[in-house]
């Protein structure tokens, strides 16, 4: 995240692209929205662990905040380890949602 921070920063502050680019994680998303959100969840171990991604809190604030569109990236196979994340990305199959 840090990475990807400095690189909007480094943005011209009149940039309308700066403007509408925002960095967060989910702790910092409570209560907000947006149009199109990227979310990252990549977590790819050998012991198949998402760590805080098992929070069902956190996972509700990680897929119901986007207004128009979100683009999810990560371990499939991992996170579908926990019961939840394995249904809604069942659920994203079924509507032809997903993409591998």
């Amino acid at each position: 995240m840090n990475k990807l921070q400095n690189y909007v920063d480094k943005f011209d502050d009149n940039d309308d692209n700066k403007k509408n680019i925002r960095i967060a994680t989910v702790d910092n998303y409570q209560g907000e929205e947006c149009n199109i959100i990227l979310l990252d969840l990549v977590r790819n171990n050998k012991y198949r662990e998402i760590g805080f991604l098992k929070d069902f809190q956190r996972m509700n604030v990680s897929i119901s905040r986007a207004k128009h569109g979100m683009i999810i990236l990560g371990n499939q196979n991992t996170l579908s380890i926990n019961q939840r994340w394995k249904e809604y990305f069942d659920l994203l199959y079924k509507n032809k949602a997903l993409y591998k």
